[in-house]
């Protein structure tokens, strides 16, 4: 009976000791879960050198931790002229601390509030944390075209949500008054696009050779069924059009995505502006 009972309480200690050590784990898995943001900084002119809080850690864009503790956090950004400012990064609500305190360890309270996980900074204009999804207006600011390049930038938002990671997409055209417009969407829509990490883009040489094989005007319409044709002789497995409209003192932009393999309509996005 006593070797039993010997045996019984090792056998509790075990188990005792390897609920601790369970708990302790628990325990610094959450606060360095709660600890720190991933935090990405992109700027205007694109690949300035950035610091946060005085710590240098590249060029734009780039990722980095940063704290989310109790009290703010700068970022010192310096273009290659030399200019630089420094802004404060935008903070957000950490729900995902707030839940991990209320139900494993209040101590991750202390983290609910951090730096947002997207930030974008402007020299010399305008600073803010763009903020979970949301992105830069335009690679080069133009103030003829900061309308068109709010509705672009709302537009490829969209497209980036509804479009599959991973897809190899090909800008084909986009219909307008004159070229010169048409050309600057489809070159702004493709950067912001390749600028999202998240697609394999067709080369504009590639789509350029094969639309003038095929006497394919960029700035003219396109019906579907040249579109997926065409995309196929490009390899992609999504092809985009879209049409610049005007009525009266507005403008509309549309933007279209099919699928090659299907010919459907994966999604449609229209802004205006």
């Amino acid at each position: 009976m006593k070797k039993n009972g010997k045996s019984g309480n090792r056998f509790a200690g075990v188990v005792g000791g390897a609920g601790c050590a369970l708990i302790s784990l628990g325990f610094f898995y959450v606060l360095g879960c709660a600890s720190t943001s991933q935090v990405r900084i992109d700027t205007e002119p694109r690949g300035a050198a950035v610091a946060v809080d005085g710590k240098q850690i590249g060029r734009a864009p780039v990722m980095t931790p940063v704290s989310n503790f109790i009290g703010g956090h700068e970022a010192t950004v310096t273009a290659d002229d030399g200019s630089s400012q420094t802004f404060a990064l935008t903070k957000g609500v950490k729900g995902v601390n707030i839940a991990l305190g209320l139900l494993l360890n209040p101590f991750a309270l202390l983290w609910c509030y951090g730096p947002e996980e997207n930030q974008f900074f402007t020299l010399g204009g305008a600073s803010g944390g763009a903020g979970a999804g949301s992105r830069p207006a335009a690679r080069q600011s133009n103030p003829a075209n900061s309308s068109l390049d709010g509705a672009l930038s709302k537009i490829v938002d969209a497209l980036i949500a509804d479009l599959s990671k991973n897809s190899t997409i090909a800008v084909l055209s986009v219909s307008t008054r004159d070229r010169e417009t048409g050309a600057y969407i489809m070159d702004e829509l493709e950067y912001q696009l390749v600028d999202a990490r998240q697609f394999k883009m067709v080369d504009r040489k590639t789509v350029d050779a094969i639309r003038q094989e095929q006497d394919f005007q960029t700035s003219g319409d396109v019906d579907d069924k040249s579109a997926v044709s065409i995309g196929k002789m490009l390899g992609a497995g999504i092809v985009i059009t879209g049409t610049l409209t005007t009525r009266g003192n507005a403008q509309r932009l549309s933007l279209k995505a099919l699928d090659v393999k299907t010919a459907q309509i994966i999604t449609m996005v229209r802004e205006e502006f």
